[in-house]
């Protein structure tokens, strides 16, 4: 079996790969959207189903949506930490 770089030139298989992955992770992070998109409104459903209307399905609506923006909010101050 035989490497990239033994039929180019280092530099050109860097700048492959490095294409290839910069693809990869976008196509991956548009499929991570796509599942979230899917995802939240079927959670929502659920939420409104098992609950009935009043102040106990207020209640899970409010948590459920508080939970949602903790996790954007803490997703973002971690990634900034670690990058």
């Amino acid at each position: 079996m035989t490497s990239i770089s033994s039929h180019t030139n280092r530099r050109r298989a860097f700048v492959l790969l490095a294409v290839a992955g910069e693809a990869f992770l976008i196509a991956m992070r548009a499929a991570q959207g796509l599942g979230a998109a899917v995802m939240l409104p079927a959670a929502l459903s659920i939420v409104m189903n098992m609950f009935p209307e009043g102040a106990e399905r207020n209640k899970a609506l409010g948590i459920c949506g508080g939970l949602g923006a903790a996790g954007g909010t803490v997703g973002l101050i971690a990634g900034g930490a670690t990058e």
